[in-house]
């Protein structure tokens, strides 16, 4: 009979690892240990030998080494041979008595309680038993009477060169009878069972060997008779196996306190036995209803931690029976740890005026007295490192504690948060939380590069820039000119040529993500040019003065002054120069001087700005010219008509007054004077005077008499005769 293990460890790492190897000898053990991380409370943890995925059942299928899910039950060839253990993430399996055919790949399977998509797996592990024809085997009775002759047997299963031998926990024979027998090694102790052979342990080891796991134990029990035995003679069904008793009032006595052990603290758990017939053979131990790998009396704890916290409970077991104690529970207290933020929702973004909750998780005895959070302040670009600082959040009626309530979110409110969670022991903080707020375009502007003016014919770039989450996925340009908007481009940049008429143009653009968009205001270019002198500049004159005008645009707006005959024009009385503003980009001017019969002055407009200058000789009306006559047609068709009508009414008056003078030619009697009115005739001809000393009025007939009439009827010669 076994009576305990010496443990080999071997560290196989956590789950991420790959593959380990091991190598055993037959007879001997090994001890497994394996890490899992994430796994709840509430699940199973199943020992597979050779797991190979099954696709139908979507899960591992192999050897079962060891099951503590209901559905999963031991191979009967690792029955009464292996144990298991936990401690917190780290799981452990021990093998004893190994055999050849326990080589195999090893691993771990993980099964969740209340979720049963929830399974997780460990690395494999691959041991090879290697062929041991030392370990050796014991014969021999556990129970004896005392005084009765005891023969225990340890052999070798196999050819081998060295002798077992024997080892006890208590008194015994010095030494053994060693027999070869076809290299098989034998030891053989031969003694007589007293009352100081009770409850002791003879321990057959290979030799030369250390390795407890290949040794092979045997523990005495002996029984003996009462100071009276005629008590026990009055009933015949009374012997003297009703002397011997199972461990009796078990129960576990601690070195301290177990309520509020502090972490680090030394604590010693003793297993005692009130009574126990014969000695208590071995002791178990469990936490949690789980067994542990101590085997002695004591469970020691040189520096308790917080996965030590549990209930405990221990077994005594000797030859007749075993009792389980009481369970004590140890406490430990601790100050945080695994402190975490959890957020109410949005693992890629919470969006802008939607609500949003912290709450700061840990794990601590006793519970949290207080928490703290942070908000990180980068430096220029969100760079991370050095310099980077953690500022206190203001609650504003946002946290109770554990919480950090935002009802409205705002973009103001994205960057990394942690928690500081802290008890009467330590404080601990979280690692940061990064919240990241998503909102539509603000603050959309338009830049201009080169900024200030722009030379007309250079190219511009406009720049949109926006603040949005996340961000922007579309640019579009829009150009005004006076109340008609056209599209001239997408993309953040818009690139072109400038003209002078680009200065009375504004430009805006949109910026657009999944959220929203937003538009810009609106920018103007300054587009700087050379003056240009507009070529419906003229001069007209009239008999008294000449007049002059020239118009000019430029950007920066232009000056203009004037040339006469070479000469500068300055305002004075007698020459007159007047301004007009066109806009801001424009200049009309205006010259006015007296002029002289026969003038023939050049005039030339010159004007000037920050950039360059231009000129224009103006063309000059000749003197015979009426001033203006040659402006407009309308006034050159209605002189024409009026001269052809002047020549008319002269044509027609000197026909007249040639008849006229025909008759007064025939004329007999004295002197005779005669007026002849003419009223549309021109003043130098306004009166004509006909003096005829011979007029005669025989021979005329009545018409030829009434075409002529004399403006003083009455003077008439013979206007008393008739």
């Amino acid at each position: 009979m076994i009576s305990f293990w010496a443990m080999v460890l071997f560290l196989i790492g956590d789950s991420a690892c790959s593959s380990s190897e091991m190598t055993a000898k037959e007879g001997s053990c090994v001890t497994v240990h394996v890490t899992l991380s994430n796994i709840r409370k509430s699940g199973y943890i199943v020992w597979l030998k050779d797991a190979v995925w099954n696709d139908t059942a979507k899960d591992y299928e192999g050897t079962i080494v060891h099951s503590l899910k209901p559905d999963k039950h031991n191979a009967s060839e690792f029955e009464n041979r292996v144990s298991v253990g936990s401690t917190g993430d780290l799981h452990k399996l021990t093998i004893s008595n190994l055999r050849l055919e326990d080589s195999g790949n090893y691993s771990v399977r993980y099964y969740d309680e209340d979720d049963p998509s929830y399974k997780l797996s460990s690395s494999t592990m691959s041991l090879n038993v290697q062929e041991n024809p030392c370990q050796v085997s014991v014969t021999g009775p556990e129970l004896v009477q005392a005084g009765a002759e005891v023969i225990l047997r340890c052999s070798t299963v196999g050819t081998c060169q060295n002798s077992p031998e024997w080892r006890s926990s208590g008194p015994g024979p010095a030494s053994s009878e060693v027999s070869d027998t076809k290299g098989v090694k034998t030891a053989q102790l031969r003694f007589k069972a007293d009352w100081s052979h009770d409850g002791v342990t003879f321990s057959c080891w290979p030799s030369p060997s250390n390795d407890a796991c290949a040794s092979r134990s045997i523990t005495l029990a002996v029984e003996f008779l009462p100071a009276h035995p005629e008590t026990i003679c009055k009933s015949p069904q009374t012997n003297l196996r009703s002397y011997l008793d199972a461990p009796k009032e078990v129960r576990i006595t601690a070195s301290g306190t177990l309520k509020g052990i502090y972490e680090g603290a030394a604590v010693n758990l003793t297993c005692e036995v009130q009574s126990s017939n014969p000695s208590v053979r071995s002791y178990s131990w469990y936490r949690d209803h789980t067994v542990l790998l101590e085997t002695g009396p004591v469970l020691r704890f040189p520096a308790v931690r917080p996965k030590d916290r549990g209930s405990y409970h221990c077994k005594a077991l000797n030859s007749v029976g075993s009792e389980d104690s009481p369970e004590v529970t140890i406490t430990v207290n601790y100050g945080p740890r695994g402190t975490m933020i959890k957020a109410s929702c949005c693992e890629k973004g919470v969006k802008a005026g939607e609500s949003l909750t912290l709450t700061c998780e840990t794990h601590a005895r006793p519970k949290p007295d207080g928490y703290t959070w942070f908000r990180t302040i980068t430096g220029p670009g969100g760079q991370r490192g050095p310099g980077r600082t953690e500022v206190p959040v203001s609650s504003n009626g946002r946290s109770d504690g554990r919480d950090l309530r935002f009802w409205q979110i705002s973009a103001g409110d994205a960057g990394e948060y942690t928690c500081q969670a802290k008890n009467t022991i330590s404080a601990q903080n979280s690692t940061a939380l990064r919240v990241d707020v998503l909102y539509p375009p603000k603050n959309t502007s338009v830049s201009v590069s080169p900024s200030g003016s722009v030379l007309a014919g250079s190219s511009v770039t406009l720049t949109c820039s926006s603040n949005a989450n996340p961000a922007v996925q579309n640019y579009t340009w829009y150009k005004v000119n006076g109340t008609e908007i056209n599209t001239v481009g997408t993309g953040q940049n818009l690139t072109f040529n400038v003209t002078e008429s680009s200065g009375s143009e504004t430009y805006y653009c949109d910026a657009q993500n999944e959220h929203g968009k937003e538009k810009s205001k609106t920018v103007q270019l300054n587009v700087i040019y050379m003056p240009q002198i507009s070529g419906s500049g003229s001069c007209s004159r009239t008999a008294a003065e000449i007049s002059c005008s020239c118009e000019s645009r430029g950007n920066p707006s232009p000056s203009m002054e004037w040339h006469v005959s070479g000469l500068r024009v300055t305002n004075s009385t007698e020459r007159v120069i007047r301004e007009e503003q066109l806009g801001n980009t424009g200049l009309r001017s205006s010259l006015t001087m007296r002029q002289s019969q026969g003038d023939t002055s050049t005039f030339l407009c010159i004007s000037t700005n920050t950039l360059s200058s231009s000129s224009l000789q103006l063309d000059f009306p000749s003197p015979q010219q009426h001033a203006g006559f040659n402006c407009n047609p309308l006034f050159h068709i209605i002189i024409v008509g009026l001269i052809c009508m002047y020549a008319l009414t002269v044509g027609f008056c000197i026909h007249k007054n040639k008849r006229l003078s025909r008759r007064l030619k025939g004329g007999r009697d004295g002197d005779t004077y005669a007026s002849l009115q003419l009223p549309n005739i021109s003043p130098e001809y306004d009166v004509l005077q006909v003096k005829n000393k011979h007029q005669k009025h025989t021979g005329t007939t009545q018409e030829e008499n009434d075409d002529y009439q004399n403006p003083e009827d009455g003077n008439r010669p013979d206007s008393g005769a008739n």
